[in-house]
């Protein structure tokens, strides 16, 4: 008899320890490396978000984000800004969905701008958010010469590690 408070806590801990996507607004930090043209860059990601929950199922969170790449063969600058939403299907602490978005993305050298490019994207994202606040997470952006220009393409992986204030 003296056992079943202690199953019924134990039964009761996941769910308390269980978090539903809360709203508030989130930063993020974490790495980048992307690909276009046959150059390759990589350097450091950071971004903010506002989330909207729907349901314990989905959230609409739209969302900025901005990178500072080096080109690695060109030995260029790159920068890459990001504005758009993403759909979020939850499952417990986890979520994938969707993202659109805007960007613009400049290739920096000897302190001139020698590109631009922007336009539309698209792009999937999954991650974790602890009942904390704490969350992980990576998001991969095919941007528009995908769609545009299919010589010109520029694929972004992002991987990132953040806070939500609830």
């Amino acid at each position: 008899m003296r056992m079943l408070p202690v199953f019924v806590l134990l039964l009761a801990c996941p769910a308390l320890l269980r978090a539903d996507p809360a709203h508030g607004f989130g930063v993020t930090l974490g790495g980048v490396t992307a690909s276009q043209g046959g150059v390759t860059s990589s350097g450091l990601s950071l971004g903010g978000d506002a989330q909207f929950v729907f349901d314990r199922a989905w959230s609409l969170n739209p969302f900025l984000m901005v990178s500072l790449e080096r080109a690695s063969a060109t030995r260029q600058n790159v920068s890459d800004a990001l504005g758009g939403l993403q759909l979020r299907r939850w499952v417990g602490e986890y979520y994938v969905g969707p993202q659109l978005f805007f960007h613009d993305r400049l290739l920096v050298g000897g302190g001139t701008v020698s590109s631009s490019q922007y336009g539309p994207g698209v792009g999937l994202v999954a991650g974790w958010e602890g009942a904390g606040g704490f969350s992980a997470g990576a998001q991969v952006d095919a941007l528009e010469g995908q769609f545009l220009n299919p010589g010109d393409r520029r694929n972004a992986l992002r991987v990132h590690v953040g806070y939500r204030w609830h």
